[in-house]
């Protein structure tokens, strides 16, 4: 696996939520969005450099007439143990939910597609 490791040039976090009173609090449409909302606090664990590049970005109407927009991005980054889809990637202050994890080699880097989602 040829990746140039001097293209790992933006800081992104990993995190987990930990409820504050013990509760857990959310949906199933958006978890992690509706879990912001709630008493929670965030836990890094993970501070690593990688390599950030806009995929695209999505706008829809909802059925209650807002307009929601994704935005996708793709990580490359080194292989890091533990990383799972329940985590949320920290970036440029934007949080994104992780949709897939690819190993690339064997162990040598991850490549994980995530998206961003507002409503406007």
């Amino acid at each position: 696996m040829n990746i140039n490791c001097g293209r790992f040039d933006r800081r992104i976090d990993f995190i987990k939520l930990r409820p504050v009173d013990g509760v857990y609090r959310g949906d199933s449409d958006y978890p992690y969005l509706s879990q912001m909302n709630a008493r929670n606090e965030e836990v890094v664990i993970h501070r690593v450099w990688a390599d950030v590049k806009d995929l695209r970005a999505k706008e829809k109407m909802t059925e209650y007439g807002t307009i929601s927009v994704n935005k996708d991005i793709k990580i490359t980054t080194r292989y890091i143990k533990g990383i799972k889809n329940d985590m949320v990637v920290k970036y440029e202050d934007e949080y994104y939910e992780i949709t897939s994890i690819a190993e690339l080699g064997r162990r040598e880097y991850l490549e994980i597609s995530a998206t961003k989602k507002d409503v406007i």
